[in-house]
């Protein structure tokens, strides 16, 4: 679970921060977790179905 939570902090490009902030912004703001979700969700391969963020 840890790794696929780093993945989809790396894979979040809106802020310019590192991991452990993007890390406390997603805990303190609703907002921003679902912009966080959103983008590990949304980055994916076109050949494959597999989410970004394994």
């Amino acid at each position: 679970m840890r790794r696929i939570a780093l993945n989809a902090l790396n894979l979040e490009q809106s802020l310019k921060r590192s991991n452990r902030q993007k890390s406390n912004g997603a805990a303190m703001d609703n907002n921003y977790m679902l912009t966080v979700l959103t983008a590990c969700l949304s980055q994916h391969d076109d050949h494959t179905s597999q989410p970004g963020c394994q």
